[in-house]
């Protein structure tokens, strides 16, 4: 008589722990085994049906209890290592991979924690007041952020990982070092705070990884860190409306032109980084060139910038890089040997241009080097001197027009001394009490109030101001006397 064939599920409960003890167990064969249960099924699919044991071991994922995952008859043999799975959440591994879960989520809730707190924190710092306050450099940043990383209505800004994977091939920076030295520097300004996300979890840690009360003083990672405006509520035109309020307080009369020269020559000297960088990776290939750019060479393109402006940088570098290839194939010299020789070949084509021996050439931009955003914002919102940026060495002549300023500014490198400030404001401006007294509400208020107290006739007062304007002056004085000349104007 013909018997239907059965599957593992279809045997009672004595018969499954039979088979199993017999098929772990005993020396009879696969084959026999299942032709004694009448079982359709191949040898290879046994270990997929054959009920999971159950135990009383939490699986750290979820909660739920663990399972031991049957094994085949090789694996058993050769493999004391149960394996476990979970039906609840998917999890397989042994006790070990189970137990790396549980401190895995010990430490993503102590990294969540300490998130927390560090937002917490940062929201403590934040001044309502700060558009008029804050510097030439991180506006820039600021508005940049505003006007090309705003992520969503909620305030979140993109990081700068994730904006660099844009289609356009638009950076944030020229180079990575300059973005890492800018998001720091607009992380300590207060204007953001950390997004409580997954995506910032394990990426704000404190020092040495020890005290996790510490907020104070921690470690992230600039370019794949999130941030977003330090602010609790935010309208529909949220955005509009902050680059209005960057765009209200920018004024080039506003900010001290040292910083701004200093930041145009940043921006410049990081372009011509870039460029190079880009001529030794992909255009000439010198495998590990990157490796030895050093302080000669990053010097030697500071020194293009005292008599060049990056459309010509390039052409040196260009130039420069050219004969280092060429050397290099033909005299078979190192890496690191054909990079070494950048500086003197940089050296000696600013000095043949600067003297007239060589014609002066200018480039346009690389095709593949895109202007940052950081770069088009300085040069277009903030300077808005636009492609000068580029084309214009960084110095306070291209920037400032006006002889009468330049001459005082160049006086006031020469002598840069509290007597020679206030005797030359006092030269310039024989009316600079009435001038103070009308700018006050623009001028850094503390510069205002204490030339104010420095201009009245009580001797005890004009003593305490003259102590206390010397560290003010030295550090704005610059920035204070385009004021100054503004305001003279206008009265």
């Amino acid at each position: 008589m013909y018997e239907k064939k059965r599957q593992i599920s279809d045997l009672n409960e004595n018969e499954l722990e039979s088979f199993i003890n017999e098929y772990y167990n005993s020396s009879n064969s696969v084959k026999h085994i299942i032709e004694k249960y009448n079982l359709n099924i191949k040898a290879a699919d046994i270990p997929k049906n054959i009920p999971s044991q159950k135990t009383t071991i939490i699986c750290n994922s979820c909660s739920s209890y663990l399972e031991i995952k049957p094994k085949s008859r090789m694996v058993f043999k050769f493999n004391s290592v149960e394996e476990y799975i979970c039906s609840s959440c998917g999890f397989i591994g042994s006790i070990q991979d189970n137990n790396k879960v549980k401190e895995e989520k010990i430490r993503k809730d102590k990294e969540e924690d300490y998130l927390r707190k560090i937002i917490c924190y940062q929201e403590e710092k934040y001044e309502s007041s700060y558009y008029c306050l804050i510097d030439i450099t991180t506006r820039t940043i600021y508005l940049t952020l505003l006007k090309y990383m705003v992520s969503d209505k909620l305030g979140h800004f993109t990081n700068i990982a994730s904006f660099e994977k844009n289609e356009e091939g638009i950076h944030f920076s020229p180079t990575h070092d300059m973005a890492r030295e800018l998001i720091d520097i607009i992380h300590h300004s207060g204007l953001l705070k950390f997004s409580q996300n997954e995506n910032n979890i394990g990426k704000v840690f404190p020092i040495n990884n020890e005290d996790w009360n510490d907020v104070s003083d921690f470690q992230y990672f600039p370019l794949s860190i999130q941030y977003m405006l330090n602010k609790k509520n935010f309208e529909v035109d949220w955005v509009s409306k902050e680059i209005e309020k960057c765009h209200e307080y920018n004024n080039i009369d506003n900010y001290n032109i040292d910083s701004v020269i200093s930041l145009w020559r940043k921006i410049a000297y990081n372009e011509l980084l870039e460029y190079l960088q880009y001529l030794i990776e992909h255009e000439h290939k010198i495998k590990s060139g990157l490796d030895y750019i050093g302080e000669a060479v990053k010097q030697s393109l500071y020194s293009i910038l005292e008599y060049f402006s990056v459309s010509e940088g390039y052409s040196i570098i260009y130039s420069s890089m050219e004969k280092t290839a060429a050397y290099k194939q033909k005299n078979n010299i190192t890496n690191k040997h054909a990079i070494n020789l950048l500086p003197k070949l940089i050296e000696t084509n600013i000095s043949k241009r600067v003297s007239g021996e060589w014609n002066r050439n200018n480039f346009e931009r690389n095709y593949n080097l895109s202007q940052s955003s950081f770069s088009l914002t300085f040069f277009y919102d903030i300077l808005k001197i636009g492609d000068d940026g580029f084309r214009k060495s960084p110095k306070i002549e291209n920037l400032v027009k006006n002889k009468q300023i330049l001459d005082r500014l160049e006086y006031h490198k020469q002598e840069n001394t509290l007597e020679n400030h206030v005797y030359l404001l006092e030269q310039f401006y024989p009316n600079i009490k009435e001038i103070v007294d009308e700018s006050r509400n623009t001028i850094i208020p503390d510069i205002a109030s204490l030339f104010y107290k420095y201009l009245a006739d009580d001797e005890q007062k004009r003593d305490k101001a003259l102590e206390e304007m010397s560290e003010l002056l030295d550090k704005d004085f610059s920035w204070l006397m385009l004021n100054l000349y503004k305001y003279q104007k206008d009265i």
